[in-house]
């Protein structure tokens, strides 16, 4: 059994001075198309959620048979807040494994949102035989925007009060029983939850690692080639092989990034070595040919460890 649920927000049109203010152009109006399909298990049926965007009525992929599963979870928990997120993702619910590297941007200056879409990637799911260069920037009327979102979430908790259990993405347990998917309305609340948990945690990077905590940090090989990972995943790669709770006291975590920034101020080069291996491996990434250093690791001439003879420097991170 397949349901079509088709959610159109009517735009409301904004005052002369609430256009947003890096654009003059008329307001996009989203919408979405929401369709579901078994998935069966050795203990019973879910459904998967399929659901697309539409851009003033029309699929922003070109075609509603163009296959390419939207992150529900995260454009949903992201809501109208100012930052990154990733709009597309694999089956599997990693965006990189998709070929999404870089996030999208959101932006909104209290009347509008706008969304920025990087080059890699997009302008290439976006392309159709009529449109080789695709439009990369879209820009809602904020209260529409919020209210499309909020259509869709309902929505979606419709159908499974309908159908029974819905997936996001395509059994991402890996286990065979339906009874581990997770109801939608648990899958939001610790969703938004984890996503208020990380703003607040960003924010006391922010103070703690000053100016740095724009910055990149670059790790040159005996081979020449430069890998970069951002101050923020160094932080949280430190977070993570000290195991620590995203509950903590916040006070206690700033005093930690404080102590943690001066460490690296002091010395780059050993803060980074000291880092598990597996960890530089899975965020070093190599710009000019768009690789991360866990795939190049044989080319590398690397097993378990960053060799000493690395150059360590922080700089801009690569646009």
């Amino acid at each position: 059994m397949s349901i079509v649920l088709l959610i159109e927000r009517t735009r409301m049109t904004p005052m002369p001075d609430q256009k947003l203010r890096t654009t003059q152009a008329p307001l996009d109006i989203l919408s979405f198309h929401v369709t579901s399909t078994p998935q069966v298990y050795s203990n019973g049926t879910s459904h998967l959620a399929i659901v697309h965007i539409l851009i003033n009525g029309r699929p922003l992929l070109g075609s509603l048979e163009k296959d390419s599963p939207l992150d529900v979870l995260q454009l949903l928990v992201q809501g109208d807040f100012v930052g990154t997120f990733d709009l597309f993702t694999c089956s599997c619910g990693v965006a990189g494994c998709a070929g999404f590297h870089d996030q999208i941007s959101l932006e909104q200056d209290g009347a509008n949102v706008k969304w920025t879409l990087p080059k890699e990637g997009y302008e290439a799911l976006l392309s159709t035989p009529e449109t080789l260069e695709p439009r990369l920037v879209f820009n809602f009327e904020r209260t529409g925007y919020v209210q499309a979102l909020n259509q869709l979430e309902q929505d979606l908790l419709t159908l499974e009060s309908i159908l029974g259990p819905i997936e996001l993405f395509s059994n991402i347990t890996g286990e065979d029983t339906v009874s581990a998917v997770i109801a939608l309305q648990t899958l939001f609340a610790d969703s938004r939850a984890y996503q208020q948990g990380q703003r607040e945690r960003k924010e006391v990077f922010f103070d703690a690692f000053g100016d740095l905590a724009d910055k990149g940090i670059a790790l040159k090989l005996e081979s020449n080639r430069v890998y970069w990972m951002t101050t923020q995943q160094y932080a949280w790669a430190v977070e993570y092989q000290q195991e620590q709770g995203y509950d903590e006291d916040l006070a206690v975590m700033r005093d930690r990034l404080e102590g943690m920034a001066t460490t690296f101020r002091q010395d780059p080069k050993a803060a980074i070595l000291s880092l598990e291996f597996d960890t530089v491996a899975d965020y070093a990434y190599d710009d000019s040919t768009n690789t991360y250093l866990r795939n190049r690791l044989e080319d590398e001439g690397l097993t378990t460890s960053l060799p000493s003879t690395v150059a360590v420097w922080v700089g801009n991170y690569p646009a």
